[in-house]
């Protein structure tokens, strides 16, 4: 009997260890010709926001990551020039995504 109690504790053990933190990522996916972007509110000031290329997880795969607490969009190809900019992100209104999908158009599998 003391064994199997052993053994339990054993395994609670390991099973405790290898249980993953929940995570604020979000995961999901685009149709093709259309841009992958992650949204992040400005708590200054509510009506606009920062926007971040959504980081692809698989190369020639449509599947992308949100990291933190940012909203995933899938929006129209070049509609918004993240790029262009030194520092990779884009300070719009919120109406400028209006026309983009939010929480992305495919379940995205990690």
């Amino acid at each position: 009997m003391l064994q199997f109690l052993r053994w339990i504790a054993l395994v609670v053990l390991i099973a405790s260890c290898t249980a993953e933190e929940p995570s604020d990522d979000t995961y999901f996916g685009c149709f093709k010709h259309v841009d992958a972007i992650c949204s992040i509110p400005i708590p200054e000031d509510p009506h606009k926001q920062r926007l971040i290329w959504a980081q692809r997880l698989h190369p020639k795969k449509r599947h992308y990551r949100c990291s933190g607490k940012t909203v995933p969009l899938c929006c129209g190809h070049n509609e918004f020039d993240i790029s262009g900019n030194t520092d990779e992100e884009l300070k719009v209104s919120k109406d400028a995504t209006s026309g983009c999908v939010t929480g992305g158009q495919l379940k995205s599998r990690r």
